[in-house]
């Protein structure tokens, strides 16, 4: 009973806190994602124009690039060891014929900066990724094979590979969207 006390109390004091604006200035900062440890935040912004990723120090609050340049860069999500973002990306001023796909797809990003690696491909609608907890897959939702409006969940290896489809009921206005694994990695909300 006092343990329960003491976390409700806790709750209490948390939401009777006032926010705190991590960044501040031009453009929206949206899609935080806290790194493991909790000393880094990760967030998409349209600061520069279109969609960029940049990695906020909490505690300095100093806030750097990590994805920048034309095109759309979103829903970061940490890996389970706090090395890796994985990202849905997209370039809207090019078409697939002049070389660049018209789809959201899915890299990764060494969580310190570097060259991005790209883990899915096709003219299709790859999004909200997040890791397994064991690190080795990336589970995202997509229009993959779709022939109605509907939305499933895949993964794909973070090694690299073909994406896998877990769930998908083509239907009009169907949509899986945000996966998440339990803490033991059995179930996905």
């Amino acid at each position: 009973m006092a343990a329960t006390s003491a976390l409700l109390a806790a709750g209490l004091a948390l939401a009777a806190a006032a926010p705190t604006a991590l960044t501040e200035g031009p453009g929206n900062d949206t899609e935080a994602a806290w790194s493991p440890d909790g000393r880094q935040v990760v967030f998409q912004s349209d600061r520069g124009g279109d969609l960029d990723l940049y990695v906020l120090d909490v505690a300095s609050k100093r806030v750097r690039p990590l994805v920048t340049g034309p095109g759309h860069a979103c829903f970061p999500a940490w890996s389970p060891d706090g090395k890796w973002i994985v990202y849905a990306f997209a370039h809207f001023t090019k078409t697939a014929v002049q070389g660049i796909e018209n789809g959201y797809n899915l890299f990764v990003v060494p969580a310190e900066g570097g060259e991005p690696r790209r883990l899915t491909r096709g003219l299709v609608r790859d999004y909200t990724p997040s890791f397994s907890r064991d690190g080795r897959h990336i589970l995202f939702s997509s229009d993959r094979g779709a022939e109605k409006s509907s939305v499933g969940l895949y993964r794909v290896p973070f090694a690299g590979g073909e994406p896998e489809r877990l769930m998908h009921r083509d239907a009009d206005d169907v949509a899986l969207v945000q996966p998440d694994l339990s803490p033991d990695g059995r179930l996905i909300a």
